[in-house]
């Protein structure tokens, strides 16, 4: 995915909403990130939820939804925008299988 920026460390927030978007619009459905301090034994960290929900479930229709949550700082992420773009990966995928479709990114 293209972004604006001219040296690449990363994922930025205009290559995140580009994703949401795509994804989205792949698979009829709407996409959320929600980010909210850990609790408990995680206390410190950020929690991140990216969810799917479907368009048609929007209008009414049965509640159709995928979601994908870690924690952040983890070892699989540096950066706060590559954890958030690895669920959507993450959530891409999902969608996929649990909605029989085929994956966006690959």
């Amino acid at each position: 995915m293209g972004s604006s920026h001219a040296t690449s460390s990363g994922p930025d927030w205009e290559d995140i909403l580009h994703a949401m978007e795509t994804i989205g619009t792949f698979h009829g459905a709407q996409l959320r990130i929600c980010l909210q301090p850990a609790g408990g034994i995680a206390s410190g960290h950020l929690e991140i939820v990216v969810i799917a929900t479907t368009l048609s479930a929007l209008r009414g229709d049965q509640l159709r939804s995928v979601s994908r949550k870690h924690l952040f700082p983890n070892s699989q992420s540096s950066s706060l925008l590559g954890a958030i773009f690895k669920l959507l990966y993450e959530v891409d995928r999902d969608c996929g299988s649990m909605w029989k479709q085929r994956v966006m990114i690959t």
